[in-house]
């Protein structure tokens, strides 16, 4: 006889980010998957982690990841590009339950751009890793390293101003080469879209994967049959709390929804 869901034991997702990157991913999933249980934990103390070498990328991964094991969590998502890129493939091989990481969305890119020329924004350890394509579906890729956006969108999250200059400092070298389509490549960037918007003024449509990332999780969840039908509840944890910090994450989550 099958096990009814009520019989079921309950269990969340838990979600890893060094900062506020994750939280554009928890977003999404908590809007495609509103009766699971959520643990989101960011390594703030560290954060972020695009200019660490890979070594020490890993180590942190790995640290944060045990600490979510210890909740006995369903599921892990490594909720950052950079965390993905360095260590996902090592995590998958060491722990026996299911582990979602971040890539940047170039197939998505690739399906709709019309010059064929791709922009993909990312952290220099995300970009270091040179696990990307150059060419894909017939489209151009390149790639621009950020050593200080992502701690600047981290630290001075409510300084529009900071960051409209970085974001445009950065894009800049590109706006003569034509691209269509602009790939964020890292999720502290998500939170901050609309900036890149501004900036772009309608010259590029823009990519991420947070939301293909939100129905991953799902369809591995609904494979293994442990998706819940009732719960919602989500905890943020952080490993260098405060009340302001405390505020400044939940007012992030409670501004995507």
């Amino acid at each position: 006889m099958g096990i009814n869901q009520s019989e079921k034991k309950v269990k969340a997702i838990g979600f890893f980010d060094s900062g506020t990157g994750g939280l554009s991913v928890l977003c999404e999933a908590r809007k495609l998957l509103p009766h699971e249980d959520f643990i989101y934990y960011a390594d703030n103390i560290n954060a972020p982690y695009g200019n660490l070498e890979d070594k020490k990328i890993t180590k942190l991964t790995l640290e944060g990841v045990k600490y979510l094991l210890g909740f006995d969590v369903k599921m892990l998502v490594i909720a950052c590009n950079t965390a993905t890129a360095a260590s996902a493939n090592y995590l998958r091989g060491n722990f026996d339950l299911p582990i979602i990481g971040l890539e940047p969305a170039v197939l998505p890119a690739s399906r709709q751009t019309k010059t064929k020329k791709i922009l993909v924004i990312a952290t220099q350890a995300t970009i270091n890793c040179k696990k990307y394509p150059l060419q894909f579906n017939g489209a151009e890729v390149r790639y621009c390293a950020s050593k200080h956006l992502a701690s600047v969108i981290e630290n001075n999250f409510n300084d529009d101003n900071m960051i409209f200059c970085c974001i445009k400092k950065l894009l800049c070298p590109y706006d003569n080469w034509g691209y269509d389509c602009l790939v964020l490549g890292c999720t502290h960037y998500v939170l901050k879209r609309r900036i890149f918007e501004q900036v772009l003024c309608g010259r590029a449509q823009i990519f991420d994967g947070n939301y293909g990332t939100a129905q991953n999780i799902k369809r591995i969840l609904a494979k293994k049959d442990i998706l819940n039908t009732s719960g919602g509840k989500t905890v943020i944890l952080l490993s260098n709390s405060s009340k302001n910090k405390d505020n400044l994450y939940k007012s992030i989550l409670n501004g995507c929804i």
